[in-house]
C-alpha cells in the first residue's frame, strides 16, 4: 500500500515535469486512479477520491481519443464525479459526471464490457439531477438509458458477465422500478406506476430472501400497492400491499433500522383498510404496530414526530369510532409530543400541527370547552402559516381552520368567526381537489358556514350560496354513503330556513322531498327515525298555511308526536321537537278554539324551557313561543297571570338575544303583542313608551326580516294614533310604506307573492290617511298608495314594460334585461306537489325544484342591479319607479280618476285631475262601517246604493261639479279606484234611483274601474295595434259545463254575437271549449267574449277561474292568466259574461285587486267587462247585445267600450225601474247575508253541482241584474 501511495504522491508532485504526454505514463496514471478509487471505496476517505479524479482527469488529457482506453477513462472520470457529487453535493460533479458518461456512450464504436455500466451510471446520474431540477425530461432520460442497461444484460450477452441471477441485475431492476415510481410522482400516469410495480416484482422474485434487498423490495411493494390504492381506491390493491408489507416485516429483523418504518407502512395500510371496510380490528392492529415502531425509535430519530402523528391519527379515529374519551386523550397527548419533538424546519411540521389541531376540536365537540376550541385554532392557523403555498394539503387545512371558526362562533356567536370562516372556505374552494375523500365533508362544511351567516344576518343570498353547496355535495356522494344523509339533513334545513324567510312555496316542496326521500331510507327502528318524522310534521304543518287543509294539519300534530313519543327522553332535540309540536297545537286552537289543544301546546312549551339550557341558540325563541301560548290562553280564559308571565318571558327572549338577530324582530313585536294587550286593560305611558321604542327600533333594523319590520311598522301607526302624534307615525309610514314591494321579491312565483303581500293588506291605505292627517299633500298620500297597493300587478308590468327607448339608447342593457326578464317570466315546470308526493319512487331529490328556485333567486338579484345601473344612465332615472306627478296628471287626461282611501285612521277620496291633486274628507265614513255593511247585506240593495251615493259619490261628484246628467249625451267620465273594503261595492250605481231625481252617479257620469293608476298609465303606453287591422273574436259558450247546472241562455248569446261582431268587422270564431282550444286562440284574437260559469276562490285568488270543458285538468284560472303575456299583439276587449270575475273573497287580498278581470288585464287585453257577484243567465244576453251596438256604433274605440257598457246599464236600469215586481220588492225587501248576495257559496257545494250565480232567476229576488257589470280600462 505505501508503494501506490509514494508512486501517487510522486506523480502528483511532479505531474509537470517527471510525468509527460507518453502513452505509458498515461497507462501508469489510469493505474493510480484505479487505486486511489478502491482505496475510498474501502476506506470512504475524501481525498482519495479528490485525488483520484485528478489523476483521471491528468489520463484522460494525455490519452488520443482513438485509444481504445480512451472510453474506459471517460467511463471511470464520470463514476468518480458521481461519487464526489453525492458525498460533498456540488452541481458542477453532477452537470460534469452527466456530460462525461454520455461523451463515453457517443463515442463508443463497439461495445465494452462495461457499456451496461455506461448506461446505468447515467441513469443514476440523471435520477440525481431531476431530484434536483425536477425537471420530467432529465428522468424521461434516467429511464431510457436504465432500461436499456437491463435490456442489454437481459439478451445474455457474454461480454457483460453480468447474469439475470446476480444481484446487480437485480439492483438495476430495483433501480428502474424506482426511477418509473418517481415518474408516477409526477405525472400521476398509472401505467408509470403499474410497471414500476412489475419491475420490482420481478426483482424481487430473483432476490435472495437473505439478501438486505429482498426486505427492501417488499417494502417498496407494500408502497407502491398503497399508491395504487390511492388511486383505484380497489380493496385488492390493499389486501396486495399488507401482504408485501407483512412479508417485509417477517424477513427484518428485530434490530434491523428499517423495522420501525415497516411497521408504520403496514399500519397505515391497515388504515386504508379499515377506510374501506370498517373493521375494528384493523385499526386496533394498526395502532398496535405504531406503538411497536415507537418503542424502536428514539426521540432523535427523523421519524419520531411522524410516527408520534401517525398514531395520534389513529387513535383519533378509533375515538370517533368506540367513543372512548381515553382514546382521544392519547391521540392529543401524542400530537403534542409530536409538535413539541418535532424540529422546527421539519417539512411535516404544518401537518403535525393540522393533527393537533383536529384532536383538540374533538374534544372541544365532546366537551363544549372553549379553550380547546382556542387552541385548535391556533395551531391550524401555524400550520398554515408555515405550509408552502404550493402544498397540495393547503386546501384541507383551510377547511380545517374554517371548521374550527364556525365551531367557535356556534359557542360564541361572534360574527367575525364565522366570517373569516367563510373566507377561508372560499379560498380552499379554489383548489380543494373533487376526488379527495373529505370533498363531501369540505363541501357540507362550507355550506353550513355560509347557512349559518344567513341566519345570524337575514342575508338570503348567504342560504342561496347554501343551497348550491350542498346540492353540489349530494350529486357526489352515493346514495348509501354515511354522509348522504347527513348532507339531506342539511339541505332540508337550508331549504326549510329559506322558505321561512321568503315563503317560496318551491323551497317548503324541496324541504318534503327531501325529508319524503330521508325517510324512505332510514328504518323505523333507526334512532334517527324521529327526527325526520318530526321533519315530516313540520313541512305539513307549514303546508297548511297555504292549503288550509285540515288534514295537514292533522297529519303534522300526528308525526311530532310519534317523534317526541319514540325518542329517548334524553335525545338532544327533543326541545325542538317539543316545540315544534306546541307551535302546530296553538295552529289549530286558533282554528278550531279547542282548549284542549293550548293546553298540551302549554305543556309542551314548558318541558322545552325546562330541559334546554339557557345558552342554547334557540332558548329565545322557545320562551317565546311559551309567552306566545300563555297570551292565547289570556285571552280565552282571562288570567292575568297568564298574561303577566307572557310578558315576562317576552322580556327575557329579547334581553338575552343579540339586538341585531334576524329572529329579535319577531320576539320584539311578540313582545309589543302582549304588551298591547295589557294596555288594553290599564293604560301605562311606561309601556306605551316601551312599545314604541321597541317598534321604533324594529322596524329601522335592516338585518331583521321584512314581514317583522312591517308588523313593526304597522304597530307603530297604531301607537302613534293613540296620541294622534301624526308627525312621527308620517315618518315610521314614509320607512313602512317602503317595505311592503319588498315582501314580493322579484324571484318568488306569482302564488308566493300573493301570499307574502296579504301581510300588509290595508298598510298602504293606513298610511296613506297618516299623511293627511299630517296634513302632507294628496300626492303624498297617493303615491303611498301606489307604491304599497297593486304591488304584484306591477311586478309583472314591470315585466312586461315596452323597452324600446333602452333597446334604441343602450342596446347591451336592453338585452341583458330581456334576458333576465325572459328567465323569472318562465312559468313554474313543477306539477302539482301533491301529486309529486305520490310517487316518491319518481322524483328526483337531487334536481327538480333546486335549480329553479335558486336560478331564479340569482336572477331576481342580477335583475335588480341590472335595473340600477339603467338608473343611472341619463333619461332612464325613473325607469320602473312609481309615476311621476306629470304622469298622474296625463293619466287624468281623459277624465278625472278618484281614488277613495279606506282605512281604520280616516277615509278619503284624492281627486286626479289633468291640473291638480285635491283631497276630500269623507265625514261620516267609517271602515267598521263599510266592513259591517259587506258582510250584513247585498251589495246591490237600494238601501246600500243610497248609503254609497249619501257618504261618497255625491260628496265627490259634487266637489268635482258633476251635479247634472250632460244635456247633449257627451257623458264625462271618471275612472274609480277603491280602496280596502270598498271594492267590492258598486260605486258606479250608486244613487237614489227610484226618485228619478238624476242623483245618482249613472245619471251623471259614466264609469270605469282600476285598481291603481300604473294600471292606466301602463295600459295607454300599450297602443291599440290591431285598431286598423281586421281581426278575429273568440267566442265561447259553456252551456253545459261537467258538474255545474247548465246555463240555455249561453248559447243563444253566442249566437247573437255571432252576426254582431261581423258588423263589428270581426271574423267571430267558435274553437272548443277545453283550455287548449281557448288559450291557443288569445294571441291572435281581437275581442274574447266567453258565456259560462265563473268560479271564485275563497281563499286564494288566483285560483278563481272560468269553468271551462276540461278544468278538472286544466283549469282557466287567475294563475294561468297571470303567466300569459299577450303584448306583443294586445286584444281589445275581454267580455266575462260570468259570475263574479271582479270578485275578491278573501278580504286579505283586496289592496292587489287580483281577480279574472285584472288577470286578463294583466296578460294584456286593454279592456274587460266583468261582474261584481253574480248574474242573470237570461240579462246577460241583453247586456252583451246592448253593450255590444254601443260599442259598434262607438266605432270600436276606447271611449265605445265603456260608453257601450254604460249605456247599456242605464236602459236594463230603467227597466228595472219600471218593473212592478221591483216596485213591489223595494216594499218587502229584506238584507240578504253575503255568503247567498254574494255569491259565496263554498268550492265544495259548487262542485257537487251546486247552483251558480249566472243561473239565478229574474223573479227570485228583486234585485237590479244590471248592477254587477264593470269596466276596467283605459
Amino acid at each position: 500500500m505505501g508503494s501506490i501511495e509514494e508512486a501517487g504522491q510522486s506523480a502528483l508532485h511532479d505531474s509537470g515535469a517527471a510525468l509527460g504526454d507518453s502513452l505509458d505514463d498515461a497507462k501508469w496514471l489510469n493505474f493510480l486512479g484505479d487505486q486511489l478509487f478502491i482505496r475510498y471505496e474501502r476506506t470512504g476517505v475524501i481525498s482519495d477520491l479528490e485525488k483520484s479524479i485528478r489523476v483521471a482527469q491528468r489520463a484522460l488529457r494525455v490519452t488520443p481519443e482513438d485509444d481504445p482506453e480512451y472510453i474506459g477513462l471517460l467511463y471511470r472520470l464520470g463514476i468518480q464525479l458521481g461519487w464526489r457529487y453525492h458525498r460533498i453535493g456540488e452541481i458542477e460533479d453532477g452537470e460534469e459526471s452527466i456530460r462525461i458518461i454520455r461523451l463515453a456512450i457517443d463515442n463508443i464504436s463497439y461495445k465494452p464490457s462495461y457499456f451496461c455500466w455506461l448506461l446505468y451510471r447515467l441513469g443514476v446520474a440523471l435520477r440525481d439531477k431531476f431530484f434536483r431540477t425536477r425537471d420530467i425530461a432529465d428522468l424521461e432520460e434516467a429511464i431510457q438509458a436504465t432500461r436499456h442497461a437491463i435490456h442489454e444484460i437481459s439478451h445474455d450477452n457474454p461480454i457483460y458477465e453480468i447474469p439475470q441471477d446476480s444481484p446487480i441485475y437485480f439492483k438495476w431492476v430495483y433501480t428502474l422500478g424506482g426511477q418509473l415510481d418517481d415518474k408516477y410522482d409526477i405525472t400521476g400516469a398509472l401505467p408509470d406506476l403499474q410497471e414500476a410495480i412489475k419491475f420490482t416484482l420481478q426483482a424481487v422474485s430473483k432476490t435472495p430472501r437473505e439478501h438486505s434487498a429482498y426486505g427492501e423490495g417488499l417494502n417498496s411493494l407494500g408502497i407502491r400497492f398503497r399508491a395504487k390504492y390511492l388511486r383505484t381506491k380497489e380493496l385488492d390493491d390493499v389486501e396486495e400491499g399488507i401482504d408485501f408489507m407483512q412479508e417485509a416485516i417477517s424477513s427484518t429483523p428485530e434490530d434491523d433500522p428499517q423495522r420501525a418504518k415497516r411497521l408504520r407502512a403496514l399500519a397505515t395500510l391497515l388504515g386504508d383498510r379499515y377506510d374501506m371496510e370498517r373493521d375494528v380490528t384493523d385499526l386496533e392492529e394498526a395502532i398496535r404496530l405504531l406503538r411497536l415502531a415507537n418503542d424502536l425509535t428514539t426521540e432523535h430519530d427523523l421519524d419520531y414526530a411522524g410516527l408520534l402523528d401517525d398514531l395520534s391519527k389513529g387513535l383519533r379515529v378509533l375515538f370517533f369510532k368506540a367513543g372512548n374519551m381515553a382514546d382521544l386523550e392519547g391521540a392529543i397527548q401524542a400530537s403534542r409530543q409530536a409538535v413539541n419533538i418535532g424540529p422546527e424546519d421539519h417539512s411535516e411540521r404544518a401537518a403535525w400541527l393540522v393533527n393537533l389541531g383536529r384532536g383538540l376540536y374533538a374534544r372541544a365537540a365532546r366537551t363544549e370547552e372553549l379553550p380547546h376550541v382556542d387552541e385548535a385554532i391556533q395551531a391550524v392557523r401555524q400550520a398554515i402559516e408555515i405550509a408552502p403555498e404550493d402544498s397540495p394539503d393547503l386546501p384541507k387545512w383551510l377547511h380545517d381552520l374554517g371548521k374550527g371558526l364556525r365551531l367557535r362562533y356556534l359557542r360564541t356567536n361572534a360574527s367575525e368567526d364565522i366570517g373569516e370562516a367563510i373566507n377561508v372556505l372560499r379560498q380552499a374552494s379554489k383548489s380543494f381537489p373533487s376526488e379527495d375523500m373529505t370533498y363531501t365533508e369540505f363541501l357540507n362544511s362550507f355550506g353550513m358556514s355560509l347557512a349559518e351567516r344567513g341566519l345570524r344576518t337575514g342575508l338570503v343570498s348567504d342560504l342561496n350560496e347554501t343551497i348550491k353547496v350542498l346540492q353540489q355535495a349530494l350529486e357526489v356522494t352515493p346514495e348509501g354513503d354515511a354522509d348522504h344523509l347527513v348532507l339531506l339533513s342539511n339541505l332540508a334545513n337550508v331549504l326549510y330556513e329559506r322558505y321561512l324567510q321568503t315563503e317560496a312555496m318551491v323551497d317548503l316542496e324541496g324541504y318534503m322531498q327531501l325529508t319524503q326521500r330521508a325517510m324512505n331510507i332510514v328504518p323505523k327502528e333507526s334512532p334517527d327515525h324521529p327526527q325526520w318524522l318530526n321533519r315530516a310534521g313540520v313541512g305539513l304543518g307549514d303546508k297548511f298555511q297555504r292549503t288550509k287543509l285540515a288534514a295537514d294539519l292533522d297529519m303534522a300534530i300526528e308525526f311530532i308526536r310519534q317523534a317526541v313519543k319514540t325518542s329517548q327522553e334524553d335525545h338532544l332535540l327533543r326541545g325542538e321537537w317539543l316545540n315544534n309540536l306546541a307551535v302546530r297545537l296553538g295552529t289549530r286552537y286558533s282554528i278550531n278554539g279547542d282548549i284542549a289543544d293550548l293546553e298540551e301546546a302549554i305543556k309542551a312549551s314548558q318541558e322545552v324551557v325546562s330541559i334546554t339550557p339557557e345558552e342554547h341558540p334557540n332558548y329565545p325563541r322557545w320562551l317565546n313561543n311559551l309567552g306566545n301560548r300563555l297570551l292565547e290562553r289570556y285571552l280565552y280564559g282571562g288570567d292575568v297571570a297568564d298574561l303577566d308571565k307572557s310578558i315576562d318571558l317576552g322580556r327575557q327572549a329579547i334581553e338575552i338575544t343579540p339586538k341585531d338577530h334576524p329572529d329579535n324582530g319577531g320576539l320584539l313585536m311578540n313582545y309589543v303583542d302582549a304588551l298591547m294587550t295589557k294596555l288594553s286593560l290599564e293604560s301605562n305611558v311606561d309601556d306605551t313608551d316601551e312599545m314604541i321604542s321597541n317598534c321604533e327600533y324594529a322596524l329601522r333594523q335592516s338585518s331583521f326580516y321584512i314581514d317583522d319590520r312591517i308588523r313593526a311598522g304597522d304597530r307603530l301607526l297604531d301607537l302613534h294614533s293613540m296620541t294622534e302624534n301624526w308627525d312621527r307615525a308620517f315618518e315610521a309610514s314614509e320607512l313602512v310604506n317602503s317595505l311592503i314591494p319588498r315582501l314580493a321579491s322579484r324571484h318568488l312565483e306569482n302564488a308566493d307573492r300573493q301570499h307574502r303581500l296579504r301581510q300588509a293588506v290595508g298598510l298602504a291605505s293606513d298610511t296613506a290617511a297618516v299623511a293627511m292627517h299630517a296634513n302632507k299633500s294628496p300626492l303624498t298620500a297617493l303615491n303611498f298608495l301606489e307604491n304599497g297597493r297593486g304591488v304584484l300587478a306591477t311586478s309583472l308590468e314591470d315585466m312586461r314594460i315596452d323597452i324600446v327607448e333602452l333597446q334604441e339608447r343602450h342596446p347591451d342593457m336592453a338585452e341583458q334585461f330581456i334576458d333576465l326578464r325572459d328567465e323569472l317570466e318562465k312559468p313554474p315546470s313543477q306539477t302539482n306537489s301533491s301529486t309529486k308526493q305520490q310517487d316518491t319512487k319518481k322524483e328526483d331529490a337531487q334536481s327538480s325544484w333546486r335549480p329553479e328556485a335558486t336560478r331564479r333567486h340569482d336572477t331576481g338579484d342580477k335583475l335588480n342591479q341590472l335595473i340600477m345601473e339603467i338608473r343611472k344612465r341619463p333619461g332612464f332615472e325613473q325607469f320602473l319607479l312609481p309615476p311621476t306627478e306629470s304622469d298622474i296628471h296625463a293619466a287624468a287626461s281623459h277624465g278625472p280618476i278618484v281614488v277613495i282611501n279606506v282605512s281604520k285612521h280616516r277615509c278619503d277620496a284624492i281627486l286626479v285631475e289633468s291640473q291638480r291633486i285635491r283631497s276630500l274628507q269623507l265625514k261620516g265614513l267609517e271602515r267598521d262601517d263599510i266592513e259591517d255593511k259587506s258582510r250584513r247585506g247585498s251589495l246591490g240593495a237600494p238601501e246600500i246604493l243610497e248609503w254609497l251615493w249619501d257618504y261618497i259619490a255625491s260628496p265627490i261628484l259634487d266637489a268635482l261639479t258633476f251635479t247634472q246628467p250632460p244635456s247633449d249625451n257627451n257623458w264625462l267620465h271618471i275612472w274609480w279606484i277603491p280602496t280596502g273594503p270598498l271594492s267590492k261595492f258598486p260605486l258606479h250605481a250608486a244613487g237614489r234611483h227610484e226618485e228619478s231625481s238624476g242623483d245618482t252617479v249613472i245619471d251623471r257620469v259614466m264609469s270605469s274601474y282600476s285598481p291603481s293608476i300604473k294600471a292606466i298609465i301602463n295600459g295607454r303606453r300599450r297602443s291599440d295595434q290591431m285598431a286598423t287591422q281586421m281581426g278575429s273574436s273568440l267566442l265561447v259558450s259553456m252551456e253545459h259545463t261537467p258538474g255545474y247546472s247548465d246555463l240555455p241562455y249561453a248559447t243563444d248569446e253566442i249566437e247573437m254575437l255571432h252576426d254582431l261582431h261581423q258588423s263589428l268587422a270581426l271574423n267571430p270564431l267558435e274553437p272548443g271549449r277545453r283550455y287548449q282550444d281557448i288559450t291557443s286562440h288569445l294571441p291572435d284574437c281581437r275581442i274574447f267574449h266567453f258565456a259560462g260559469h265563473g268560479l271564485s276562490h275563497p281563499d286564494d285568488p288566483s285560483k278563481s277561474e272560468l269553468l271551462v270543458e276540461d278544468r278538472n285538468t286544466n283549469p282557466l284560472t287567475v294563475a294561468t292568466l297571470l303567466e300569459m303575456n299577450l303584448r306583443q299583439n294586445p286584444p281589445f276587449l275581454a267580455y266575462l259574461s260570468a259570475c263574479g270575475t271582479g270578485r275578491i273573497r278573501d278580504a286579505s287580498f283586496v289592496d292587489e285587486s287580483i281577480h279574472l278581470i285584472s288577470g286578463f288585464q294583466l296578460a294584456g287585453f286593454r279592456h274587460v267587462i266583468g261582474t261584481l257577484w253574480e248574474v242573470n243567465d237570461e240579462i246577460c244576453v241583453d247586456m252583451a247585445r246592448l253593450t255590444y251596438e254601443g260599442i259598434r256604433d262607438g266605432g270600436m274605440t276606447d271611449d265605445s267600450v265603456c260608453r257601450g257598457l254604460h249605456c247599456a246599464s242605464r236602459e236594463l236600469r230603467d227597466l228595472w225601474l219600471t218593473s212592478s215586481a221591483i216596485r213591489e220588492g223595494r216594499l218587502k225587501h229584506e238584507a240578504v247575508p253575503l255568503s247567498a248576495a254574494d255569491g259565496a257559496a263554498t268550492e265544495e257545494e259548487n262542485e257537487r253541482g251546486h247552483r251558480l250565480e249566472r243561473d239565478i232567476s229574474l223573479d227570485e229576488r228583486a234585485e237590479a241584474h244590471w248592477i254587477p257589470y264593470v269596466h276596467f280600462g283605459v
